[in-house]
Order: C-alpha cells, then sequence, then structure tokens
C-alpha cells in the first residue's frame, strides 16, 4: 500500500521535476519486487485478493493523464465524433479541424500530425466519454476510465475464474497493470476485457470466444492472430467475428483505410523504445540499407511473430487449456517483437503471466518497462535501461529453464558424440545388443540406439537421469553385472580420465563385449593444455550434475599415453585417431574378448574400477 501510495502521489507530468519522477518509478520497482516475495508465500482468499485489488485501484483512480498524453488523443477522437466527425478523417492539425484546436485537448496531445490508429471498439469507448465533456474534459477523462476499469474488470475475473487467487495475484496486483490501467486508463485495459472473454470461453466452450477476439482486434489490431486458435477450437467463433465485424463498416473503416495505413507504417518505421531486438536489428542492418532500416526491422519482427503464430497454431491441440497456452506464446511474443515498447503495451502479457510456466523474466521486464518514464527527463538512461531489463530478462529466463536447457544441451551433445564415432559405428550391424559404460544421463546410448536401431542398455556407478533422460542402470563399480560376451559392442565415452584404474575398466569392458570396444575420450598436448582441460571438465561436470559428479580423481593423458597403455595390458588397438580443437579429443577401437580369455587361462581374475559417468 505504502509503495501505491508514493507512486500515484508522484506520477505527474514531466515539467513536475525530477526528484518526483525518481521516485515514481523506485516505487513502482518497489511495489513489483514486493508483489514477487509475497507470491512466493502468501496464499490469498478470493475475497482478500479482490479487496486489495480494489483498494489499490481506488488509489491510482484520480490519476489525470500526466504520465502520457495518449489520454487527450482519445477525448480528442470523441470529440469529433460527439461533432459528426469522422476520427479517421482528418489529422488533428488539418485546418479544417481549427475550431477545436484551442482546446486543452488538442495542446497536450501526441503526433497531432498522425491520423487515429485507435479500431472501432475503442471509438466506442471515446464517443461515450465524449458524452461528459460538456461538463469539462476532466469529466470525460474520469468516464473513459470507468469504462476501462469496468472492462478490465471481466478480464480479471475470467482470469481468477481459470487460475485461482494466488496466481492471478500476479496480474491483478501488479504495479504495471496498477499504473497503466487505473492510473492511465490506456485501450489495453479495453483489450484485457475481451482476453477474458477468451480465457472463459476456451477454458469451456468456445461459443463466445470469437465475438471476444473481435473486439480485442477492434480495440488493437494485432489480436486478430487470436482468431487462428479461436475458430479452431469452434467454428461458432466465427459468428462473432462476423458480429462485431460490422463495426468496421459503420465507421467506414475500408474508406479511411489508406489514413490508417499511413499512420501505422510511420509508427512502425519510425519510434522505438525499451526494445532491444528491435535496437539490435535495426543497427545490423543500418550500414546497408540506411534510413530504411527502421522499417525493414520493424518487419522483421513481425515476421517473426508470425512464425511464432504459426508455430504456436501447429503445436496446440483442440483444447481449451491448450488454446490458452497458445494464446499467451502469440501473446508474449507480440510483446517480444514489438519495436515500441512503453509500459503499457506490457499488459496484455502480465494478463497471460498467470498461465506460464515461467514468470520471473516477464515480470521483470515489465518491471523494468516503468524506468522508461525517465527517458525524456535523463539524457542518456534509455540505452542503459533498455539492456538491464532485456539482459535481465534473459538471465531469468535462461535460470527458470535450466533443467530443461540443461537436457536440452546435453541431447545436442549427445549427438555430436555419435557423429564422433559414426564411422566405427557403422560396423555395429541393426539389432545387435550395446552397452553404454559410464551413461551419465544416458543421451549417447539413447541417440546411438535411434540411429543405428539397436538394443543399448546403459550403466553407470551414479544416478544421473532425471526427468529429461533416458533410464540409466547402477553397478557398484567394481564388476558389470552381466556375463561374458554379453554385448556386441561397448560404448567408453568420455569416461576413461575419471576412472581410478582405467586398464581394469577397460578388462571389464572387455569380458562383456564380444565385438568392439569403442572409447571417446579427452586427450591433452601437454602440462598447460591438462591442467585447462582438467578445469573446463571439472566445472562443466558440476553444472550439468548439479554438483553430484565426484570429480576427484580426474587424470587427462595425452594420446601416447593412453597408447602405450593399452599395449601394456595387451588390448588389441583396432582403429585409432586424433582430432585437435578446443577439445583435443581421440577415438580409439579394442577388441572385446580375446583379452579376457587369455587371463581367464592364465587364472588372471579383472576387476573394474569405480567409474564416474561423463557420457
Amino acid at each position: 500500500m505504502a509503495f501505491a501510495l508514493v507512486a500515484a502521489s508522484s506520477a505527474r507530468s514531466p515539467e513536475a521535476g525530477t526528484a518526483l519522477r525518481l521516485a515514481f518509478v523506485a516505487a513502482a520497482l518497489g511495489g513489483s519486487a514486493l508483489l514477487w516475495w509475497v507470491h512466493g508465500w502468501w496464499r490469498p482468499s478470493g475475497r482478500a485478493l479482490l479487496l486489495w485489488a480494489v483498494a489499490l485501484r481506488l488509489i491510482f483512480a484520480p490519476l489525470l493523464p500526466g504520465l502520457s498524453d495518449d489520454g487527450y488523443r482519445y477525448l480528442w477522437d470523441g470529440l469529433l465524433q460527439a461533432q459528426g466527425i469522422s476520427p479517421y478523417a482528418y489529422v488533428p492539425s488539418d485546418p479544417a479541424l481549427a475550431r477545436f484546436q484551442d482546446s486543452v485537448l488538442y495542446e497536450r496531445m501526441n503526433s497531432p500530425d498522425y491520423h487515429s490508429v485507435y479500431p472501432p471498439v475503442s471509438q466506442v469507448g471515446f464517443r461515450i466519454a465524449a458524452l461528459a465533456l460538456p461538463l469539462g474534459w476532466e469529466w470525460a477523462w474520469y468516464l473513459w476510465k470507468a469504462l476501462v476499469l469496468a472492462a478490465e474488470a471481466v478480464g480479471a475475473w475470467a482470469l481468477f475464474r481459470l487460475v485461482g487467487a494466488r496466481r492471478s495475484m500476479l496480474y491483478a496486483l501488479n504495479p504495471v497493470v496498477l499504473i497503466e490501467v487505473a492510473g492511465q486508463a490506456h485501450t489495453e485495459g479495453l483489450l484485457l476485457g475481451a482476453l477474458g472473454g477468451i480465457v472463459l470461453s476456451l477454458s469451456g466452450s468456445a461459443r463466445w470466444a470469437g465475438l471476444g477476439v473481435a473486439a480485442a482486434t477492434f480495440v488493437k489490431l494485432w489480436p486478430v492472430a487470436w482468431a487462428l486458435f479461436v475458430c479452431r477450437s469452434s467454428r461458432r467463433g466465427l459468428a462473432g467475428l462476423t458480429l462485431i465485424g460490422a463495426l468496421g463498416l459503420f465507421y467506414e473503416v475500408h474508406r479511411y483505410a489508406p489514413n490508417i495505413l499511413e499512420s501505422l507504417r510511420l509508427y512502425a518505421g519510425t519510434f522505438d523504445f525499451y526494445s532491444l531486438p528491435y535496437l539490435v536489428l535495426k543497427a545490423a542492418m543500418y550500414g546497408t540499407v540506411g534510413e530504411m532500416a527502421g522499417a525493414l526491422a520493424a518487419s522483421g519482427m513481425t515476421l517473426a511473430w508470425g512464425g511464432v503464430c504459426v508455430y504456436a497454431w501447429m503445436r496446440s491441440p483442440r483444447t481449451g487449456r491448450s488454446l490458452m497456452r497458445a494464446v499467451s506464446i502469440v501473446t508474449v511474443g507480440y510483446v517480444l517483437a514489438s519495436p515500441t515498447l512503453h509500459p503499457w503495451h506490457l499488459l496484455a502479457a502480465l494478463f497471460v503471466l498467470p498461465l506460464l510456466e515461467n514468470k520471473t523474466w516477464l515480470s521483470w521486464l515489465a518491471a523494468m518497462s516503468v524506468s522508461g518514464y525517465l527517458v525524456y527527463m535523463l539524457p542518456g538512461v534509455g540505452l542503459p535501461i533498455t539492456l538491464i531489463g532485456w539482459v535481465g530478462a534473459a538471465t531469468l529466463f535462461t535460470w527458470e529453464r535450466r533443467s530443461s536447457l540443461l537436457a536440452a544441451t546435453m541431447r545436442w551433445r549427445a549427438r555430436g558424440k555419435t557423429r564422433e564415432m559414426a564411422e566405427v559405428l557403422r560396423r555395429v550391424p541393426p539389432g545387435r545388443s550395446v552397452l553404454d559404460l559410464g551413461a551419465g544421463e544416458g543421451y549417447v546410448g539413447r541417440d546411438v540406439g535411434d540411429r543405428l536401431g539397436v538394443a543399448v542398455e546403459a550403466i553407470d556407478v551414479a544416478n544421473l537421469g532425471d526427468r529429461f533422460g533416458p533410464r540409466v542402470d547402477l553397478y557398484d563399480g567394481l564388476r558389470i553385472p552381466r556375463p561374458d560376451g554379453a554385448y556386441d559392442a561397448t560404448l567408453i565415452v568420455y569416461v576413461l580420465h575419471h576412472a581410478r584404474v582405467p586398464v581394469r575398466l577397460l578388462h571389464e569392458a572387455v569380458r562383456v563385449t564380444r565385438g568392439p570396444v569403442i572409447v571417446l575420450e579427452t586427450v591433452c598436448h601437454g602440462p598447460r593444455s591438462k591442467r585447462w582441460l582438467e578445469a573446463v571438465d571439472r566445472l562443466v561436470n558440476r553444472i550439468r550434475s548439479r554438483g553430484r559428479i565426484d570429480e576427484e580423481p580426474l587424470t587427462i593423458r595425452t594420446d601416447a599415453e593412453w597408447v602405450r597403455r593399452f599395449e601394456a595390458e595387451g588390448f588389441r588397438l583396432r582403429h585409432r585417431e586424433t582430432r585437435p580443437g578446443l577439445h583435443p579429443k581421440a577415438l580409439y577401437v579394442l577388441d572385446g574378448g580375446h583379452v579376457a580369455a587369455s587371463m581367464t587361462r592364465s587364472g588372471v581374475r579383472p576387476s573394474a574400477s569405480s567409474t564416474t559417468a561423463s557420457g
């Protein structure tokens, strides 16, 4: 509550001074941090959440459009409609509108040389607000704000119905939502009401979801992408699209389409704010195309978002929850692909935030967007704020997804290891049995099995498998619990340098193998290379095992040292090759079976040493 009071009391126009603006940003950031902390332990009832949500909105409700001048443009469009003039017909600075240009609305509005781009549903709201203009523009502003809050209440109630009080708290009490909806009454508040209708429909029946999509599209244009999922869920959604589409005819959008498209093109190619992907792409293209870089970068971002929409549509089943998840992906994708990302542009993404698995990164990005209010008062802070917001969000996203990202990396590495052994693996006929000794998470064995069509058994002394990996059996590190010649081939992938007595491990591998024993091993070139490779190995294995791998002993040898050991122990080396690079390695193929047989005849019983998974 204290953060809200400070933020609301310091939310003034830039003319109020830098100190108040800094206090506002600090309060907003503090409120965001407090919300995330409270979310970790508070389990609110529906009634408690409602009381807090209403109370906080009441604190911001008295604010006039001081942080943003969009509100004046809303009322200007409503004023024109009240006079029987289409808001799309003229730019506000046109001499034909001279009789309205001595008003506060014209003096304080943004972009007077641009045609209005607000779609028909927004225009209906502006027209209703204009009914109070005879009482003063402030009265019209509060009437508009009441409409926005009413629509937002529908969305918040729908979200609560779907995910419950605790998860919807991340939206309902979010400082960015309070500031931009209750405080500045941006049109995104109407969008949230439409999105709430989609939530209710897709979580049950999609009968009315088409109405929600059409309403959202005619509040902001981009939600037309949601129609992909609504119409996929139910053809009856088309009825809602058709019904509200009549508003476009009423406002003669087709007649004034050139004016609207002109403003949209200027907006897309001219304005940018708090969008690191857009800035990077624009900078990369500027040296080649010059001033066209902005428009081309915006087009590229739009195409990327289109790809996200297609991907989400192809991957989503025809069920309500899955479709709602797809709508969430499309919504967040739009935000990330926007060249201009003011705090209110993040409201739709914050609405679907409770539906996402990973939430911290988006909360960070939204909270830092409020710092953008400092840009016009403190020159030079725009790029640092953008970097802090996006780099921090990327870091948090990576941390939240660390398990799945690690699993994906391990699968990618496993494919690389399989390619390293591809030539010798081709000698193993399909349908044979293969042992992956020291398998780690088992990804290498699974990839080999999938590629060759062989049955792979994974075994190790430690259980490093998790919900992302295949099954890995455990053994005591001394003797593989399988009979002699049990496998047609054995893989030992980056394991020998972890074994206490590597040759004993090799003896045991040879014993249980009828065919080749394939060894892929890290090799060094000297003392300095050895120290470097061992340090990297410790770091990588600590990350992938979450500290469960015992790194002692860890001994990386040269290729010549390994060959001398093989020869000293009587192993028959069938194939040998070394591969240089940042990670130098060697591939060895040993014959299985004959060493074990000769040792058995001489009365020597081989035993294995403990291995530590590295495959």
